[in-house]
């Protein structure tokens, strides 16, 4: 397929207009929930993604390994240059976010569980159809991720040098070697094929 065509097929897929990003987001032990990736890159004020990130997580968590699929709405500011090319202060919108969170026990995380939640965002409330995408999306998001944490464990000094491969005792920070595999996993490639099975 040439590129002009691959352009088109992409223009064409309907989700790339009803998708604004996906996010991934992490419980950190130290400084709670926080967004690891964005993709394709948004701009999010810090209050949005703070609220992003609180709204991404269950409100009561049993402990339980399980799987979660749910909906919140939180309002996204559209600068002028977004929403009026001729000025103005820009108004509030209401988007919404499909959340697909999982935890299990992972004894490499100090506190004993790793969680994280894979979140679509977009502005249209096609809750049926974006629960259904995002339940989807988000296994096969962990399927890639836990085959990227046994290569990194195989091979620890192919992760970034910021972090240390040479204590042997756990870290709270185990996971931060893998956050930026998840811009390379999500991906409207990973998207488009979850789409066809709607």
């Amino acid at each position: 397929m040439s590129e002009d065509n691959k352009v088109a097929s992409a223009d064409l897929f309907p989700a790339t207009k009803w998708i604004k990003c996906f996010c991934v987001v992490e419980f950190d032990l130290e400084i709670g929930q926080k967004i690891e990736a964005v993709v394709p890159a948004f701009s999010f004020s810090e209050e949005e993604k703070a609220t992003i990130s609180f709204l991404a997580f269950p409100d009561s968590n049993t402990g339980i390994e399980d799987d979660i699929v749910f909906v919140f709405r939180f309002k996204h500011h559209l600068l002028p240059d977004e929403s009026d090319p001729k000025g103005g202060e820009g108004h509030d919108e209401h988007y919404f976010g499909y959340v697909f969170f999982r935890q299990f026990k992972d004894p490499s995380v100090h506190r004993g569980y790793l969680q994280k939640s894979i979140v679509i965002i977009s502005e249209f409330s096609f809750v049926g159809l974006f629960k259904k995408l995002v339940s989807l999306i988000g296994p096969l998001y962990w399927e890639q991720y836990n085959i990227k944490r046994k290569d990194l464990a195989k091979n620890p000094h192919s992760s970034s040098s910021s972090s240390s491969s040479s204590s042997s005792s756990p870290s709270p920070h185990a996971v931060s070697p893998f956050a930026s595999t998840s811009s390379a996993i999500i991906s409207w490639e990973l998207l488009e094929s979850c789409w066809m099975n709607v």
